[in-house]
């Protein structure tokens, strides 16, 4: 009788063991889980001509973790939706640069930005563009088709940033964002302005040598 008893006890041991996942096989989903994740992530960055639409971006935003889709409500949405692409582009691009944990009201602050954008049109854009010489400011759309920099990027401050260098070392500011590794920088203005400042420096160290009497 213990013969007979034992076999059964082998089989649901086996069992269990088959229904189980070794640890191994568990840590290889997860890992392909994240491999996925990782892969989706970067096929949204970037769109069929190399240029993350608003909706890509935003996905993106999820997809990393940053925010919840709970955080915007459908009003949000419909409001981007119904704003001209290349608008809402610009609003979801300000709205990424955002620190979210120190952000209370989410969903209120997208809706600011896009009250903004809405009200200043793509008119503030190229305004803000035209303020440049024609050298700095054909380099600075150069980088913008190619992807370095988005529209939201060029902002005001960063206009007046460049404005504040010879040309020569705004085109050299330009060259040296080219140069970085951007992968992790999310705020790629506040990233031109530190390139700039220090430039800055070097500039008016190099001027005060230069006219040193002593």
């Amino acid at each position: 009788m213990g013969t007979l008893s034992f076999f059964p006890a082998v089989r649901r041991e086996e069992s269990q063991r088959e229904k189980s996942p070794s640890p191994r096989r568990t840590q290889s989903r997860r890992h392909s889980v994240r491999r996925s994740r990782r892969k989706r992530t970067q096929q949204r960055k970037t769109s069929h001509k190399g240029v993350a639409t608003w909706r890509d971006r935003l996905d993106v935003l999820f997809d990393e973790g940053r925010l919840r889709r709970s955080d915007l409500d459908n009003g949000t949405l419909s409001a981007l939706e119904d704003l001209d692409d290349e608008l809402a582009d610009i609003v979801v691009g300000r709205f990424a640069r955002v620190n979210f944990a120190k952000v209370d009201n989410i969903n209120g602050y997208l809706m600011g930005i896009l009250r903004r954008v809405e009200k200043d049109g793509t008119g503030a854009y190229t305004r803000c563009l035209n303020e440049l010489c024609y050298a700095v400011r054909h380099r600075v759309l150069d980088l913008i088709d190619s992807g370095v920099l988005h529209r939201s990027d060029v902002d005001r401050r960063l206009i007046r940033g460049l404005q504040s260098l010879p040309r020569d070392l705004a085109l050299e500011s330009l060259r040296k964002l080219t140069l970085a590794n951007l992968d992790n920088v999310r705020n790629k203005s506040g990233f031109m302005i530190g390139i700039i400042k220090r430039l800055q420096e070097t500039n008016a160290y190099h001027y005060w040598r230069r006219h040193d009497r002593h």
